[in-house]
């Protein structure tokens, strides 16, 4: 049956100018649904991507930059596939075959969602551990965020590695990872219509951006963009140079104080110590150093910009590296040619990279457990990209959210450059501010636990208390009573005794 519908396949592919697998998948459903016995509806859809790829490649019809778009199905067509597939099969099954089909499908789609991708992320780990000695610089970062259980789409530089070491069925199911939060309609209409204004206004020769200092208008959405241009504008008029990293690092955490000026988040720039990281240098030098000099090193990792709450719990970490060639070339570079050239990232530049998302790894380690993902930023130069760590089955995923390119003289900020930046910016301070906000709630109900386990105790200590009271009057009382009782006899043998009346009859 496999061989007729590959034919079947082969054969539409041959006769359609633009062949799509959804079409195919529709016009054949009944063959497609009968030819295996699969696990889940994913292991459905890797199967059929993966022949529909291969029968284009026989027949030279395949064409990477369009096969994404070609194979495309949704996830609901390849549900009600599977369904489609298990009620075939439960209709040939007596009533104790169809419940033993049950139990073992089910324990066989919670065993792939489990063992799956953290046998393919230790599979990468071995393979690239084997060639140490070759390994490119992004391949040994690559591995770095492998042994941390950690698989990067959002970069090119780390997808095409994981390209060329996953099997074609795990690539492709990686596709699948998402992170959906986005900025509100409401937030980016304010954003665009106040860049709007701004950018008019920038043309004056004496422009007034309208910045307003007073406590309550201060913090306003509007006024955060305000400031954000004003900043910029004067900063680009300045001339203010750009090459260094610490310059970078200064610039994005002014445009982050202003973004976060109506949050309790504070920006810690300069090489500041992730303490997020300590537990985790410790455990490893504890567990697997045999170096007497090593546990010097078990300080917290530096970051150029921690983001913390008020109460300095750790957050997210942002991480810079300047880009290689002169100021001069970034400003000529259009928006495409700095993604361009910030692709080609030197090892320096890509260690960073690897670092900011493992150390944002172990922040997000440090959450509540009802906190699943982390948000952080990575920049190269002028280059810059948001990306969210998101649990996937059983590793976690690092999915980019928005890519941007910060404005280098005052002709960009006529364009789109600071939208895109301020976009990026906002989408993660959503994140960073409902994460706070899930500390503060998890501190205070520890606090809550704490004051209830602490009156617990009192009342525990205080029933002891009473306890103890009860027991010693009851001893008391015993010994009381035995002294009354020792009176008592003391009485009664002196009137048997030495009572006169009674001495006769006694004796």
């Amino acid at each position: 049956m496999v061989i007729n519908l590959l034919s079947e396949l082969e054969n539409y592919i041959a006769e359609t100018q633009d062949p799509l697998l959804l079409d195919f998948v529709q016009k054949n459903e009944n063959l497609v649904v009968m030819t295996n016995k699969f696990k889940s509806a994913i292991n459905l859809k890797n199967k059929w991507v993966a022949r529909f790829k291969n029968a284009l490649i026989q027949l030279n019809k395949y064409d990477n930059r369009v096969f994404k778009v070609s194979s495309n199905v949704s996830a609901d067509v390849w549900e009600s596939m599977f369904n489609k597939a298990c009620t075939k099969m439960e209709k040939k099954m007596t009533a104790e075959e169809r419940t033993r089909f049950v139990q073992r499908a089910e324990k066989m789609m919670v065993e792939e969602n489990k063992v799956t991708f953290f046998n393919a992320v230790n599979k990468l780990s071995l393979s690239l551990l084997k060639n140490f000695a070759s390994l490119t610089a992004v391949e040994v970062e690559t591995l770095k965020l492998s042994l941390s259980g950690l698989l990067n789409i959002a970069s090119a530089n780390f997808e095409n590695v994981l390209k060329r070491h996953l099997s074609e069925d795990v690539f492709l199911t990686l596709q699948d990872a998402r992170y959906n939060e986005d900025v509100d309609s409401e937030t980016m209409k304010v954003i665009k219509e106040t860049l709007t204004d701004l950018k008019k206004e920038a043309e004056k020769d004496e422009p007034d951006f309208k910045v307003k200092h007073g406590t309550n208008s201060f913090i306003t959405l509007e006024n955060q963009v305000r400031l954000v241009f004003q900043h910029y504008f004067t900063s680009l008029r300045l001339g203010a140079k750009r090459s260094v990293e610490f310059n970078f690092v200064a610039l994005v955490n002014q445009l982050l104080c202003f973004v976060l000026n109506d949050t309790t988040l504070r920006t810690l720039p300069g090489e500041t110590q992730c303490f997020a990281t300590k537990k985790y240098i410790l455990k490893n030098e504890l567990s697997y150093s045999s170096s007497n000099k090593s546990s010097s090193s078990t300080a917290g990792r530096k970051i150029d910009i921690l983001i913390t709450t008020e109460n300095e719990e750790e957050i997210a970490a942002l991480e810079f590296k300047a880009e290689k060639g002169s100021r001069s070339k970034s400003q000529k570079s259009s928006k495409s040619n700095s993604q361009k050239s910030s692709s080609k990232r030197s090892a320096l530049s890509l260690g960073q990279e690897g670092k900011s998302i493992r150390i944002n790894k172990a922040i997000l380690s440090s959450f509540p457990d009802q906190v699943t993902s982390n948000c952080g930023m990575d920049f190269n130069g002028w280059s810059g990209y948001s990306y969210a760590i998101i649990p996937f089955q059983d590793i976690h995923v690092i999915v980019k959210l928005k890519s941007f390119v910060l404005p280098s003289c005052q002709k960009d900020l006529q364009g789109d450059m600071l939208l895109d930046v301020l976009s990026a910016f906002y989408q993660i301070k959503q994140h960073w501010v409902t994460t706070a906000a899930a500390i503060s709630r998890n501190s205070k109900g520890e606090e809550v636990k704490e004051e209830e386990k602490e009156e617990e105790e009192e009342e525990e200590e205080k029933e002891e208390q009473k306890e103890e009271q009860k027991e010693e009057q009851k001893e008391e009382q015993k010994e009381e009573k035995e002294e009354e009782d020792l009176e008592d006899d003391k009485e009664e043998n002196d009137i048997v005794f030495f009572s006169p009346k009674l001495s006769p009859r006694t004796f």
